[in-house]
């Protein structure tokens, strides 16, 4: 009875772990959008335009409205609230999910604990690598017409293997989609099999193959080095750099991996003594 009110609750914590973590991405996806309109207003042209508006709003004692920054403000209010509604799910999403691991942990089965694990490190390993990651903005400020912006990068993970082989820089693309993406979609789905068939010793060296291919996965150095960019760019004049919730996320991703493979472990030991 104890453990189907346990399992019930932990579903219940994973169902909304997934659902809110849904919300952050969409959420993200449209900050993201309105960050990139936000960004085109700061053209020459654009600016140039907002100044016009302005001179004609003053000679006409305000009769003419400034359209351009009504509009302005109308993106940047949504941009603002999508970019808080995304943080504050995303935490959501992410706490929810770790009350659903550690719970499992405590109560249920060791093959069903993995189970939760594996569930949960596929869902955040896919919003981190789907969702932006990182925002990087270029701007210069010129005289006489004021601060425009040069370049505008908001991407994901999938967004920059995008690019890497768009511009024909395949060893890296393909190093970061298989090393980021593709060995850690199979220790999960190895963990998800051993939760099934933990008895069946051909789960057991699949398992312990992507063990050690794992040993040399990038995901670890790869938010090690988001945070160094972060970091050393950091603001300043010329440059703004914004961490996403791709981050939060693939650092999630990197936790659940952690405790999976101590929980997996421990179960091929049971399992083989």
């Amino acid at each position: 009875m104890k453990q189907t009110i346990f399992s019930t609750i932990i579903i219940g914590f994973l169902s909304l772990g997934i659902y809110y973590g849904l919300v952050a991405y969409f959420n993200a996806k449209k900050h993201q959008a309105y960050s990139q309109e936000l960004a085109s207003y700061h053209s020459v042209e654009n600016i140039l335009e907002y100044k016009l508006q302005k001179l004609a709003n003053i000679l006409s004692l305000g009769l003419i409205d400034n359209e351009t920054v009504n509009q302005y403000k109308k993106i940047q209010e949504k941009q603002t609230q999508h970019e808080k509604q995304a943080t504050y799910f995303a935490y959501l999403s992410l706490g929810f999910l770790f009350v659903a691991i550690l719970l499992s942990s405590f109560t249920l089965k060791a093959n069903h604990s993995i189970l939760v694990l594996s569930i949960s490190g596929v869902f955040v390993l896919g919003i981190g690598v789907l969702a932006p990651i990182m925002t990087m903005i270029i701007q210069k400020d010129i005289d006489l017409i004021g601060r425009i912006v040069l370049s505008f990068e908001s991407r994901s993970v999938v967004g920059t293997i995008e690019k890497l082989f768009a511009q024909e820089e395949w060893v890296v693309g393909i190093a970061i989609l298989v090393f980021s993406l593709l060995l850690p979609l199979g220790k999960l789905l190895s963990l998800f099999l051993l939760s099934f068939f933990f008895s069946d010793p051909l789960i057991h060296k699949l398992v312990h193959i992507f063990k050690i291919i794992g040993k040399w996965s990038m995901v670890d150095v790869f938010i090690v080095a988001i945070f160094l960019v972060y970091i050393t760019s950091g603001k300043s004049d010329t440059t703004q750099a914004y961490s996403g919730i791709g981050l939060y996320f693939f650092l999630g991703y990197v936790i659940i991996s952690t405790i999976a493979t101590i929980q997996s472990k421990k179960m091929l030991q049971q399992a083989t003594s």
